[in-house]
């Protein structure tokens, strides 16, 4: 049994169809790595109005599903949470007069309350968007306003 199974891999057809089923994985897998990729911008807004909306995405690039809270002067309100390896996105507007205030994330790791991480003081105003990109390495993750 071995040497017709060994034979039969040896052969020039079945190369070929490998070869030809290995080619059309990658072509699927590129294709829908290209179909992905892009970013809606119309998920960015509340209601579509880019003008009026403040939004918070978080990339939750670590292993530990996150609490996320705004923090302004010291007042902690929760946003919502961000599955391990997922993104959301939460409206500030809806939440808390944030405008012009100055204002931290907090990011909680579920099962470990006692090791938060507090981003950088930032203000937002009407049209803003804060991507905050959450590491494995919490020290490492970076906060950009748009």
């Amino acid at each position: 049994m071995y040497e017709v199974m060994n034979r039969r891999s040896e052969s020039p057809r079945f190369r070929r169809v490998t070869v030809r089923l290995a080619a059309m994985a990658a072509a699927l897998v590129l294709m829908g790595c290209a179909l992905g990729g892009g970013i809606d911008r119309s998920a960015w807004y509340v209601g579509g109005n880019e003008e009026e909306s403040i939004l918070l995405r978080v990339d939750n690039r670590n292993w530990s599903e996150m609490r996320i809270y705004l923090v302004i002067h010291g007042d902690r309100r929760r946003l919502g949470s961000v599955s391990s390896q997922s993104r959301e996105v939460f409206a500030l507007d809806e939440t808390a007069a944030v405008r012009g205030q100055s204002l931290n994330f907090e990011a909680v790791p579920l099962g470990d309350r006692n090791n938060p991480h507090r981003s950088p003081t930032i203000s937002l105003t009407d049209g803003n968007a804060a991507e905050w990109r959450l590491e494995n390495q919490l020290s490492q993750s970076t906060l950009r306003v748009r």
